[in-house]
């Protein structure tokens, strides 16, 4: 699919949207991850659509959800959930592992 070359991490993210979070894609370059806008992000004009390079995710294409999430919560990501989720820092993955078992049980 990309012929051995290294992905990189980009966030997705649209302006004036700070609510609706942002999303990690992975791609070879700018162009592409911006290009491929293929989230759950809805924006109503193409200017408004924002991407940044987020290095401490590069490698983890192949991650699963978990460690995905695992990673987000120790980056300072929240989580929109019904149960809230454990303040990094103040609680172990053991706590995070918990409370994400709960919550994405049905995943």
């Amino acid at each position: 699919m990309y012929r051995g070359r290294r992905m990189k991490a980009y966030y997705l993210s649209v302006e004036g949207r700070d609510e609706a979070g942002g999303v990690i894609v992975f791609a070879e370059n700018y162009n592409q991850a911006i290009g491929n806008w293929d989230c759950e992000l809805e924006y109503e004009r193409w200017i408004d659509r924002r991407c940044k390079r987020s290095p401490e995710f590069d490698g983890m294409e192949n991650a699963s959800h978990y460690e995905m999430t695992l990673k987000q919560w120790h980056e300072g990501w929240w989580f929109d959930t019904e149960v809230r989720c454990p303040w990094e820092g103040e609680a172990t993955d053991e706590d995070f592992k918990k409370w994400y078992e709960k919550e994405y049980q049905n995943d």
